[in-house]
């Protein structure tokens, strides 16, 4: 996977998770399973369980976002700077970026 695409894929990870911070009443299950799919690209139907098949790092990452979402929460307006670079943290992990650029299916060329 290309720097752009990658960019563009956590850009869009990330927005799912403002969205749901900017929500009267946040479903962060539905969001983390949202950002879950969004980062497999083989999808859920691709497994013997039906289940995500995340590289641990990804998975690992996806639990921590929940932790900011839910710290973040009720938090007040001078805390979403925080919120942002807690979130960007966790989504641009070396870890993280190695995994989805070594994803079969986000390779291109």
């Amino acid at each position: 996977m290309n720097e752009a695409a990658l960019h563009d894929l956590l850009a869009r990870a990330y927005n799912l998770i403002a969205a749901a911070l900017r929500d009267d009443r946040p479903d962060f299950d539905r969001v983390m399973d949202a950002v879950g799919r969004l980062l497999d690209p083989k999808g859920p139907f691709n497994t013997p369980t039906m289940t995500l098949s995340l590289p641990p790092s990804v998975d690992r990452a996806i639990l921590d976002l929940r932790g900011v979402m839910e710290r973040f929460r009720d938090a007040s307006a001078e805390s979403t700077e925080e919120a942002v670079r807690e979130i960007w943290s966790v989504l641009s992990r070396p870890e993280v970026v190695k995994a989805l650029k070594e994803r079969e299916a986000f390779k291109t060329g």
